[in-house]
């Protein structure tokens, strides 16, 4: 009898990998939002981890993933864009049958060499904006486990 993997397995797996080979962690986002997303990876960001398990913030990440995924899916390659809060990201599509997006997978959230100083002010205000200043400490912290990746 053969074993049959599930689509979370699978998605588990090539998270898995990625974590593996690239040294970055990453997310799995569906497309419709009726799943929650899956994070793996030792190397994935505490910035990143906040966001997507955040009530409001994680369907910006979401969509912010979701929609690179379309844009992957139509140009036939990875697609690099930048998330909500300004950092960078690679998405890849997950298509079961080769015609429709079922899921995205996001590699990131990346600084590049020199952007911290750059962006850190403005992931500060956006982030209050959405956030109440006793929970927004969460959010703080995590800026500790972000470094610039060349």
């Amino acid at each position: 009898m053969k074993d049959v993997l599930t689509k979370e397995d699978r998605v588990g797996n090539t998270l898995s990998e990625i974590d593996k080979f690239a040294d970055l962690g990453a997310v799995y986002h569906d497309m419709e939002g009726s799943a929650s997303s899956l994070m793996h990876g030792k190397a994935f960001c505490r910035l990143c981890a906040a966001c997507v398990l955040h009530p409001k913030s994680g369907g910006f990440c979401r969509q912010a993933a979701t929609s690179g995924a379309y844009q992957s899916f139509a140009i036939g390659d990875i697609y690099q864009s930048r998330c909500w809060l300004g950092l960078t990201f690679l998405v890849a599509p997950i298509s079961i049958d080769g015609k429709t997006v079922a899921g995205a997978i996001e590699i990131g959230g990346i600084l590049l060499p020199g952007e911290l100083q750059n962006v850190q002010h403005q992931m500060l205000s956006t982030l209050s904006a959405i956030e109440t200043k006793r929970n927004l400490a969460l959010f703080v912290s995590s800026f500790q486990g972000l470094e610039e990746v060349p």
